[in-house]
């Protein structure tokens, strides 16, 4: 029975191992907050769908395979644009791009 108190004990002692600990936490939380808006993103669609588009919810499976396609195309051409922009010039325009749409999702259409 006192070996959870002492592993806990060991765990915040232990500099390398409170790190690990800092770490996994974080991850969980990162992890669990990128379901919450992925879930999120989904259920809006379907109104950005309905609502913004005048279309039936089936359509959204439309806009669902020009998203896999655009994934498709950029895994393909993600270790040539790595190559000629560096790691953080393609991450940085990964953040652009994104940014972007999450901008045109946000503004009216009218």
């Amino acid at each position: 029975m006192t070996t959870t108190p002492r592993t806990a004990r060991h765990l915040l002692r232990d500099r390398e191992a409170s790190l690990i600990l800092g770490a996994v936490l974080v991850s969980g939380f990162g992890s669990s907050a990128t379901a919450l808006v992925a879930g999120v993103n989904g259920a809006t669609l379907y109104a950005v769908v309905d609502a913004g588009l005048g279309r039936a919810p089936s359509w959204a499976g439309v806009l669902y395979a020009v998203r896999g396609a655009g994934s498709v195309a950029t895994g393909l051409a993600a270790g040539t644009l790595t190559r000629r922009l560096g790691e953080r010039g393609f991450g940085a325009g990964g953040c652009a791009l994104f940014g972007l749409g999450v901008a045109a999702r946000g503004c009216p259409a009218s």
